[in-house]
């Protein structure tokens, strides 16, 4: 789990690198995210919670209606990127710009 944290600190420049802030590099993640690993790794559980539901999703419909799986996993798969996406940026939000969830 701690190389998902690790991981996932790191993870917070491509927001920034997104919004051209090329100054905010690994460095600066790793000083914005120090003492947040348990807020982090909240994140990362709701997430797997999501992607766990996801997967049993699209075993349940190729259990049930086998042609319709590539077109269902497609639209999972777009469903999560945009989700993965989201999680990225809400992150760097809530973690470098102190932005609340409320």
């Amino acid at each position: 789990m701690g190389l998902i944290v690790l991981y996932t600190r790191i993870s917070i420049v491509l927001p920034a690198i997104s919004i051209d802030r090329s100054e905010f590099g690994i460095a600066a993640a790793f000083e914005a995210s120090e003492g947040k690993s348990g807020k982090i790794l909240g994140a990362i559980l709701v997430f797997f919670v999501y992607m766990l539901v996801v997967l049993i999703a699209a075993a349940g419909v190729s259990l049930v209606a086998p042609f319709l799986t590539t077109s269902f996993e497609i639209i999972l798969e777009w469903v999560t990127l945009v989700v993965g996406i989201s999680f990225l940026t809400t992150l760097y939000g809530v973690i470098v710009e102190d932005r609340s969830l409320g």
